[in-house]
């Protein structure tokens, strides 16, 4: 499930630019191809070509990505706490 707002008629949460949709859709779309059609290649690898690539096409496709997400949290949580220890240590 796509992460929304809290808002009932909220949007899906898009967090990366249309060029990383447009590149995710067409490198998925080639990784799925060569996983499906891969002739002499080890099951194993054919496998991990299609679930990487229908990945991206979803990542293409809804505008979400998790990694991005987490980066995001992450980034916004240590420009809170400079922000606190700034605060707290009289500095402007």
């Amino acid at each position: 499930m796509i992460p929304t707002d809290l808002n009932q008629n909220a949007k899906p949460i898009i967090n990366i630019t249309e060029n990383q949709r447009l590149i995710s859709g067409i490198t998925g779309g080639l990784l799925l191809a060569t996983g499906v059609f891969g002739f002499g290649k080890s099951s194993f690898r054919r496998a991990i070509r299609m679930t990487a690539g229908s990945l991206l096409i979803f990542r293409g496709i809804t505008g979400y990505c998790p990694v991005t997400a987490i980066q995001n949290a992450e980034s916004r949580e240590k420009n809170e706490q400079k922000v606190s220890e700034t605060a707290l240590s009289g500095e402007a």
